[in-house]
């Protein structure tokens, strides 16, 4: 436990907590514009009233291309995810914990 005797108003200061703020990074995106909102890839599929689970792996049928998912609401036709091995093609992907299939 640490205790932080006043607040930092020193500009650009900081004051340590000795604590990790971060478990796991994944990925970094940016926009390389100030002011532009990087955006995430994504995969059109066919809608299905399944949900993705946010940080599973999907898993292409026939590619074994992988990447973890951001967004996956059911009744939706737009996964958003973050590559992480292989490039995607016209297949199938599957939730690695919910098991769900949706047709990319």
């Amino acid at each position: 436990t640490e205790t932080v005797a006043s607040p930092n108003i020193a500009n650009l200061g900081h004051d340590s907590l000795n604590v990790s703020d971060i478990y796991a990074l994944t990925a970094v995106y940016d926009s390389e514009a100030g002011g532009n909102v990087p955006v995430l890839p994504t995969l059109v599929v066919a809608s299905t009233a399944d949900t993705l689970t946010p940080g599973e792996t999907i898993v292409g049928t026939n590619s074994a291309a992988t990447g973890q998912v951001v967004v996956g609401a059911g009744g939706t036709t737009e996964v958003t995810y973050i590559p992480l091995t292989g490039t995607f093609v016209a297949e199938d992907i599957t939730g690695s914990l919910s098991g769900f299939v949706k047709t990319f």
